[in-house]
């Protein structure tokens, strides 16, 4: 006896059940998420940089950004973070100035 496989509608219908009920787990789990993310701190670290300080120097624990412990990533980190968040609003705010 061989048993054939669902139908195509009925595996789209359990995948979009399937999808259903991750997204619901996930937005509660989200919910339970207390800490803030790995990316708040790389984003603190690029934010430190274009002020001119080491973010390396700055974040941690009894730092001027207080963290739980240094920051550990390596720089080409804090750079990805400076250009997927604050490339654009760095030109917004310093790309409309006249050059003297």
């Amino acid at each position: 006896m061989t048993v054939s496989p669902p139908s195509y509608p009925v595996r789209v219908l359990l995948a979009v059940a399937a999808a259903a009920v991750s997204s619901v787990g996930a937005f509660y789990l989200q919910g339970l998420h207390t800490h803030p993310s790995d990316f708040e701190l790389v984003w603190n670290a690029a934010r430190v940089w274009l002020g001119g300080e080491s973010p390396y120097a700055a974040i941690g624990p009894g730092l001027s950004i207080e963290w739980q412990f240094p920051l550990l990533y390596p720089f080409p980190a804090v750079a990805i973070a400076f250009y997927k968040k604050g490339f654009s609003h760095y030109v917004q705010k310093f790309g409309s100035q006249k050059i003297k």
